[in-house]
């Protein structure tokens, strides 16, 4: 769909050129089969995803891919350097079927960030059988009202395409 809602066919080899340059194979069913198993291995062999978006105000639940029978452990290191206080509990996962990852299997268990965490750019710890990793854990509102100052009027602005910028 176009941004006026008309539907837009694109076609197959531009699309495999398009993925071709993000460095994914589409070139044959084979390749495509492929390029998924691939980003659903490196999916699954991560701990937790780089990045996490929590909405302030409220509990969220984080998956940890981990060993079956393994609990994960959790804390926050907020944006000022300060350790969170407050309790990081982990739980089971959502149920989905084990992943087959080499010569393991990866289940899912849950980490619950807190509705209380402050508004920042934190990070998150999670440790499961050894293995530690950390994500960027974003806290913000879940939306943000317009100032009165700028609700009367016009608003207006530049805009300027990220890819049409070039430094020299």
């Amino acid at each position: 769909m176009g941004q006026s809602d008309d539907y837009h066919q694109i076609d197959d080899d531009v699309l495999v050129a398009i993925l071709k340059s993000l460095g994914i194979d589409a070139s044959s069913d084979e390749a495509i089969d492929g390029a998924i198993h691939g980003i659903l291995d490196r999916r699954h062999s991560r701990l937790v995803q780089s990045t996490i978006l929590h909405v302030l105000g409220q509990e969220s639940q984080v998956t940890v891919n981990t060993g079956i029978l393994e609990i994960p452990t959790a804390s926050i290191t907020l944006e000022s350097g300060a350790d969170y206080a407050g309790a990081v509990v982990a739980g089971p996962g959502d149920g989905s079927q084990a992943y087959s990852l080499g010569d393991r299997f990866v289940s899912t268990a849950t980490v619950t960030i807190p509705a209380d965490l402050p508004m920042g750019y934190h990070t998150l710890h999670v440790t499961v059988g050894g293995r530690t990793q950390d994500a960027t854990l974003i806290s913000a509102p879940d939306h943000i009202e317009l100032p009165d100052s700028l609700r009367r009027g016009r608003l207006w602005g530049w805009m300027a395409q990220l890819y049409s910028i070039r430094s020299g």
